[in-house]
């Protein structure tokens, strides 16, 4: 097994595309923080709608039995 990595890792290097190459955008680059406050600013513009943590917080847990629950998007439970 470690034989076989030893000549397969030379191999997959070669293919990799250098550090220095261009990635295939040729859009300009844009911040992550440019884009998550101007996303945040387009919701958050009409103050007649609530948040998500709103909603959210709107909603009381429910207890269910077992380590794991699943939300189908109804609440009608089974």
């Amino acid at each position: 097994m470690a034989t076989a990595t030893r000549r397969l890792l030379p191999a997959l290097f070669k293919t990799l595309a250098p550090s220095g190459a261009r990635g295939l955008s040729t859009e300009k680059s844009v911040s992550a923080a440019t884009v998550v406050g101007s996303h945040t600013a387009k919701w958050m513009q009409d103050t007649s709608k609530k948040s998500p943590m709103e909603l959210i917080n709107e909603v009381p847990p429910i207890k269910v039995d077992g380590r794991i629950a699943v939300c189908e998007g109804g609440r009608q439970q089974s």
